[in-house]
C-alpha cells in the first residue's frame, strides 16, 4: 500500500496528519524493506462475486450472504491496493474472464479512490506530480496450453483437443498467454511484458510476467 505514510501517519506524506483513513499503511501487514516501502499483505477473494460485495463495512447488517470478512476502512482492503501481485492464479479456461473480472474491478476502484482523495476529478488531469500513478496488477502466468510442453514433460496428454495449443489460441482446456493478454485489453487494460523466460519447473512451458493497468482511453469508458 501507499508508501509514503511514514512521515506523519495519515498516508500522504506531507507532515500534516491530516490524509484520508484509506491512504495508511494496512495495519498488520507484513512491511517492505528496500526501494520505497510500503505495506503488503494477502487477502482471498471469491472471483465470482463482485469485489464490493465481498469488502462491505464490517457490521453492517447486508441481509445475509455477504462476508463482512473484509473491512471498509484502510484495513486490508483490496481496492486501497496500489499493486496487485498474482502468480499461479491462471491456467484453465474458466478462470479467466472471473479473474480477469476481479482484476479490474480492483485497479478501476483504486484508481477511483486516489483520484478523489487527491481532489482530481478529471483523469486526463492525473500525472506523476498529482500522485496519479495508476493501480496496477503484476502477474506470472506459466503457459500450459502448448502441446509440445506435455510431451517435453512426459506427461502423455499430446492431443490438442485435450490440451490445447499455445498458437492456436483455441479448444483446449488451458489458457495460452495470447488470451490472457486479449482478456485485458478487452476490459480497456494496456499489458506490458516484464520478464518472459522457460519454466525451470515444467520443460516446454513458459513463464511470463506483465504489468497490467488501465489504459486513459478506458476512463471514458468508466
Amino acid at each position: 500500500n501507499d508508501p509514503n505514510d511514514a512521515a506523519d501517519g495519515d498516508g500522504d506524506g506531507d507532515g500534516d496528519g491530516d490524509g484520508d483513513a484509506a491512504d495508511r499503511a494496512w495495519d498488520g501487514a507484513t512491511r517492505v524493506i528496500g526501494g520505497r516501502g510500503g505495506t503488503a499483505c494477502a487477502r482471498a477473494l471469491d472471483w465470482t462475486r463482485p469485489v464490493d460485495e465481498q469488502c462491505a463495512r464490517r457490521g453492517v447488517d447486508d441481509g445475509g450472504g455477504v462476508d463482512n470478512s473484509c473491512a471498509s476502512s484502510f484495513e486490508f482492503d483490496p481496492r486501497d491496493a496500489e499493486i496487485i501481485i498474482a502468480a499461479e492464479c491462471l491456467w484453465l479456461r474458466e478462470l479467466l474472464a472471473p479473474f480477469a473480472d476481479t482484476a479490474c474491478e480492483i485497479m478501476r476502484a483504486s484508481d477511483a479512490r486516489r483520484r478523489a482523495r487527491r481532489g482530481v476529478s478529471n483523469p486526463g488531469e492525473e500525472g506523476p506530480a498529482s500522485g496519479g500513478e495508476r493501480c496496477r496488477c503484476v502477474l506470472s502466468f506459466r503457459d500450459r496450453s502448448s502441446t509440445a510442453a506435455f510431451a517435453a514433460a512426459g506427461e502423455g496428454r499430446g492431443d490438442e483437443n485435450e490440451c490445447g495449443n499455445e498458437n492456436s489460441g483455441g479448444g483446449g482446456a488451458f489458457v495460452p498467454v495470447r488470451d490472457v493478454v486479449d482478456a485485458f485489453t478487452s476490459r480497456g487494460c494496456v499489458c506490458a511484458l516484464l520478464h518472459e523466460r522457460a519454466s525451470e519447473e515444467d520443460d516446454g512451458f513458459r513463464v511470463h510476467v506483465f504489468s497490467i493497468s488501465f489504459s486513459p482511453a478506458a476512463d471514458d469508458d468508466a
